[in-house]
């Protein structure tokens, strides 16, 4: 992945050392302007059998990359600088009633570096509860937003395991920064939203099926 940047129940990943994945990102370049996003850059996803539109917010990659996308769920990826949380969520949709959407976020560690940075994507995350997610009287979901300090969660993990992790995945070099550091949130350590989690409940209209549809948001991190 590249990129630039009160505790409930959690549910938390630990994977195994050789299951540790990182990237490091050395190229961070501020984008503010979305005036003149590309053509390629998206803000709507359908499913052949459900659209979901997000006017204000653009992503540039979908996996599967498929238009209308067959299954029940996909992953999105946000273009650097894009806020996903407080977004306008619009759906539409000639076979579902939609019952709720909830959403959920992921947090993960990344190393700083005064630009380049190391994230370890796919090593230990903190998972936040579903919550539901409101709409108003239009049918207009609006997605919840977080605080610097939910954020900022993560599963407690002694720091030498964290730097074995870093050592692993990004080099000995990002390991030397953090050798005093005592918390995932010490700088240069940070501790990000690194996903968000939508899932969609419905019911079929023709037979009343219970039916869920999954989107991953990947969010940058880092700058």
């Amino acid at each position: 992945m590249l990129a630039c940047s009160e505790q409930t129940a959690t549910q938390n990943s630990k994977l195994p050392m050789d299951s540790v994945s990182a990237s490091i990102d050395s190229s961070c370049t501020e984008r503010g302007d979305f005036d003149d996003l590309s053509s390629d850059s998206l803000n709507g996803i359908y499913f052949q059998d459900l659209s979901i539109f997000l006017p204000e917010f653009h992503f540039s990659f979908l996996h599967p990359y498929a238009h209308p996308f067959e299954g029940d769920s996909l992953e999105i990826e946000a273009n650097l600088g894009e806020n996903f949380e407080g977004q306008k969520l619009l759906m539409s949709s000639e076979v579902f009633n939609i019952t709720s959407i909830e959403q959920r976020y992921e947090t993960s560690i990344s190393i700083q570096a005064e630009g380049p940075h190391c994230d370890l994507n796919d090593w230990a995350h903190f998972y936040s509860e579903w919550q539901t997610v409101q709409k108003n009287h239009l049918e207009e979901y609006f997605m919840n937003t977080y605080t610097p300090k939910e954020a900022e969660i993560f599963p407690s993990f002694p720091m030498e395991a964290i730097r074995k992790a870093v050592q692993v995945q990004c080099g000995a070099e990002w390991v030397k920064p953090i050798q005093s550091v005592q918390s995932p949130n010490e700088y240069p350590s940070s501790v990000g939203i690194s996903k968000y989690f939508l899932r969609i409940n419905a019911t079929r209209i023709d037979n009343g099926q219970s039916v869920q549809k999954i989107i991953v948001i990947v969010s940058p991190m880092g700058c």
